[in-house]
């Protein structure tokens, strides 16, 4: 029996429910539908046809029979719904297409410039029409969500500030409004469509979760009870600017010593510059040194390793949450330095803390951010075409 869904939430809720279990389950015939649900089969009976007229999901004569007509099962029909999903990180964006079942159908990620918001965003407009030209019915597209590492301002579909992009009062949903027809967009900060996405995908059977985003900044997302924690500005979470060091780097936030100035992979490239002299070198340049272990290399990513795990240790003695889940651009090293961030936690953290929170990095890698995005499109934009 499925107990959380019952005949008083699929009154508030209608054909949603019925249609986000078809998604789990398909195919899945009427019959098991009543016998797995709290459902009558006159209710089952009535969203299905309502999801059949709408084009959402349809009936096909599958399986074995032992004499008679074939069971009918109930299947959802991939291609009615399509959702945009953009990524844009500091140096690069990543526009991914996904259908009802989550199946990527369409990507593209290149390359963007800091400090030119318009470049950036004429510049997706243009790769997401080029990779939806002849793969995608446009008609059929749900919406657009679009991730930043940045604060933003959801209600207003704008980016308040992202530091490490240099972006300041950015309005994304005016501009694809104006540009494209694609509506809804939605506007999410990057750590906490990550943290949706672990909790959706991966994790849903945990109640409270905090996600650590590690790329060129650190942002967390938090949920608990399966809702993210978002504060009184919507931005609950900037765990990267606590102090995990008296005498450190500066931080563009002002202040010495903050984690995302001390554990990120610019601190990377920053400290690694520093060590060897090695001028320019990129992000993929560094990965190869680490992991030919090349001496500075593996000196930079072992100091970022303690300083990630002061990080965590003070999370875990602040929100004790069931789980921590480290995403971003540092799960290239995740075997590497795994057991020195936990060796780390478990040396800072409250004994008891430490003991009933577990930590893994994130199996989603980079592509959180973009499946929590997707997420949140098929529950608010799509589903209102349900009610």
């Amino acid at each position: 029996m499925l107990s959380s869904i019952t005949s008083k939430n699929v009154g508030e809720n209608n054909s949603i429910i019925i249609m986000n279990y078809i998604l789990k389950n398909s195919p899945i015939t009427r019959k098991q539908f009543v016998n797995e649900t709290e459902f009558s089969t006159g209710t089952i009976s009535n969203h299905v046809n309502n999801l059949i007229d709408k084009g959402f999901i349809e009936e096909t004569e599958k399986g074995y029979s032992s004499g008679g007509r074939k069971p009918i099962y109930i299947e959802v029909v991939p291609d009615r719904a399509f959702m945009v999903s953009i990524n844009i990180e500091v140096n690069q964006t990543n526009i991914y297409i996904y259908n009802l079942c989550y199946e990527r159908i369409a990507e593209k990620s290149f390359d963007i410039v800091k400090g030119k918001p318009r470049v950036t965003l004429q510049k997706i407009k243009h790769e997401l029409e080029e990779i939806i030209k002849g793969r995608v019915i446009e008609d059929n597209i749900s919406g657009i969500g679009i991730s930043v590492p940045g604060l933003v301002e959801k209600e207003k579909g704008s980016c308040v500030l992202a530091p490490n992009l240099k972006w300041n009062s950015v309005n994304l949903r005016k501009f694809f409004n104006n540009e494209l027809s694609y509506h809804p967009v939605y506007i999410e900060n990057e750590a906490k469509a990550a943290a949706l996405a672990e909790k959706k995908f991966e994790y849903p059977g945990v109640d409270s979760m905090v996600y650590i985003s590690v790329n060129e900044g650190i942002g967390c997302g938090i949920v608990v009870g399966g809702d993210l924690i978002r504060g009184e500005s919507g931005n609950a979470g900037e765990f990267g600017h606590i102090k995990v060091s008296d005498e450190g780097y500066p931080c563009h936030c002002g202040n010495r010593g903050c984690w995302e100035a001390e554990a990120s992979e610019r601190f990377l490239l920053k400290r690694y510059r520093e060590l060897s002299s090695g001028g320019n070198i990129t992000l993929p340049e560094f990965y190869n040194q680490f992991y030919e272990k090349e001496k500075y290399a593996v000196d930079v990513m072992d100091e970022a390793a303690y300083s990630l795990g002061k990080g965590v240790a003070n999370i875990i003695n602040s929100l004790n949450p069931e789980l921590i889940v480290i995403g971003g651009g540092i799960t290239r090293a995740s075997e590497e330095i795994y057991d020195k961030v936990d060796e780390v936690i478990e040396d800072l953290a409250l004994d008891l803390l430490y003991k009933n929170t577990e930590m893994k990095f994130s199996k989603l890698k980079k592509e959180a951010a973009n499946l929590g995005m997707a997420w949140q499109l098929k529950e608010y934009g799509l589903m209102r075409e349900l009610t």
